[in-house]
């Protein structure tokens, strides 16, 4: 018998808030989201979520909770097109406070 242990637990309980935030994000955002983050990752090495999130910004394009943004990292890193890294930088959105966030590496580009 496969016995959950509680680290197990936590991550399935993580995985479904990060499924829910994204269930109820603005469909739009969620378009634009995606559409961003490939642009990113066709132009750079690194990047973080601010790289996503301050050009839909400018161009007023919002949803409540910007961490549904986790569900589409996820999948694109599913897809074996991005991968976390060890570094935090400083978060650049005024709404954070220069809290740390995490920097993605891109490991694969799409091919056209």
């Amino acid at each position: 018998m496969n016995q959950s242990t509680i680290f197990d637990i936590t991550e399935k309980k993580k995985l479904e808030g990060i499924e829910l935030v994204y269930a109820h994000a603005d469909t739009e955002w969620k378009k634009e989201a995606s559409l961003q983050l490939q642009k990113v990752i066709d132009n750079c090495e690194h990047f973080t979520s601010d790289h996503i999130l301050i050009p839909l910004e400018k161009r007023g394009i919002t949803t409540r909770d910007t961490r549904a943004l986790s569900a589409i990292l996820l999948a694109a890193k599913r897809l074996n097109l991005i991968e976390p890294t060890d570094n935090f930088v400083k978060c650049q959105r005024i709404s954070r406070h220069h809290a740390p966030i995490m920097v993605w590496k891109v490991i694969k580009r799409r091919t056209i």
